[in-house]
């Protein structure tokens, strides 16, 4: 992996898979600018205060960071435990402002990576909405159409920010990439961070334990880095507008049956 001497911010690097990313790329020597609403305890590197639910504290921390960088990877996102509106701020709002601020300082050659979720899965079934709020808004009119016509509870919040985060991403890579700029998502399943047991209260009731029993185990936070980091390396030179799943292969296993659905008996 030749990340060595690479400038890339990572977002929400204070625990969880944002942590793990940021834990890797410095490993292998690249120069990590670390954004969250606090510092990290065992920073090795820069840290930026940023609170991606508000788009001064964004525009702050854009303004603290370097003139020239390589990457982005968009690790931060809270759980449906939270208000569905502050939900949506971080996850998609948040993420878009920040990528949008930084994305002309990436050097040819650089990438983003902003990590969705397998519960966005289903965006596709939804594209004349996210294109209203993707190519439509900014910010504050992404905010005010949410609130127009978003779900309500926060679970569901967090499904449609993590299909706009999707639906972004393979909306923007054309044109990124028309200036060297690749960009491309990461999709964990149920991952062993500070967060699990808040899905568990969120998610449809039995999932997350379903999807460790059909799998085996949950990811690791280091599962998930491994992929952003290799979205942000020189191996996936040719890897753009995708969407990566790191979830053991239990999507495909529902897809084509190899797997039960969540609720199914051997019956």
């Amino acid at each position: 992996m030749t990340l060595a001497g690479r400038k890339i911010v990572v977002t929400g690097a204070a625990e969880g898979i944002g942590a793990a990313t940021r834990k890797l790329l410095n490993a292998v020597g690249a120069e990590v600018i670390a954004l969250d609403r606090t510092s990290p305890a065992d920073i090795d590197g820069t840290y930026v205060p940023c609170d991606l639910s508000d788009r001064a504290s964004i525009a702050a921390a854009i303004e603290r960071l370097p003139a020239d960088l390589d990457g982005l990877a968009n690790v931060a996102g809270i759980p449906g435990t939270h208000p569905a509106e502050a939900v949506f701020r971080v996850n998609f709002l948040g993420l878009r402002e920040l990528t949008e601020g930084v994305i002309d300082r990436l050097r040819p050659g650089g990438a983003i990576v902003n990590v969705a979720s397998i519960a966005g899965s289903a965006w596709q079934l939804h594209m004349a909405d996210l294109a209203e709020l993707v190519t439509g808004t900014d910010f504050e009119s992404g905010l005010n159409w949410y609130k127009e016509n978003g779900p309500a509870a926060g679970a569901d919040a967090y499904n449609f920010s993590k299909e706009a985060v999707l639906f972004y991403t393979k909306h923007r890579s054309h044109s990124a990439w028309s200036r060297g700029v690749r960009i491309n998502a990461v999709n964990p399943g149920a991952t062993t961070t500070a967060i699990l047991d808040d899905f568990r209260k969120s998610m449809p009731e039995g999932s997350i334990d379903w999807s460790e029993r059909e799998i085996g185990r949950h990811a690791s936070p280091e599962d998930a880095a491994a992929a952003v980091a290799f979205l942000l390396g020189p191996g996936s030179s040719f890897i753009n507008g995708a969407d990566i799943p790191g979830d053991g292969g239990l999507l495909a296993g529902v897809t084509v049956g190899t797997s039960k659905v969540n609720g199914e008996n051997d019956a």
